[in-house]
């Protein structure tokens, strides 16, 4: 794989828990990461365990690898802004993915060949 057929972040946001990178061409992601002193920085400031805010991070961005680059949801997991206020927030159903998000990662997953 050429690293031109990648997209690459050259802005990403110095507080930005991880990041995705995703193959141009299909939209499909290609390798993900978290910043775990990130995640914990806001754990901390935001009362929150640092291990749930971490497995979140890593549930959003493993979404990136199905969904591609550009997908944010409205709401739950795949939301774009995770304020201090939402992170110590215990309900799971504001950390789920949504019906929408679920079939297409499913869709996603059944057309790799691994």
């Amino acid at each position: 794989m050429c690293s031109s057929d990648l997209v690459f972040s050259t802005t990403l946001h110095p507080d930005a828990y991880g990041v995705t990178y995703v193959v141009e061409a299909t939209n499909s992601g290609w390798l993900a990461t978290v910043f775990p002193d990130r995640v914990a920085q806001a754990a901390s400031r935001a009362g929150a365990d640092v291990g749930t805010v971490l497995g979140r991070v890593m549930a959003h961005e493993l979404g990136h690898l199905l969904l591609g680059s550009g997908y944010h949801g409205d709401a739950g997991v795949m939301r774009a802004e995770w304020p201090n206020e939402l992170l110590h927030r215990k309900n799971p159903d504001e950390w789920r993915f949504s019906l929408f998000e679920a079939v297409r990662m499913q869709r996603a997953l059944a057309l790799r060949h691994f």
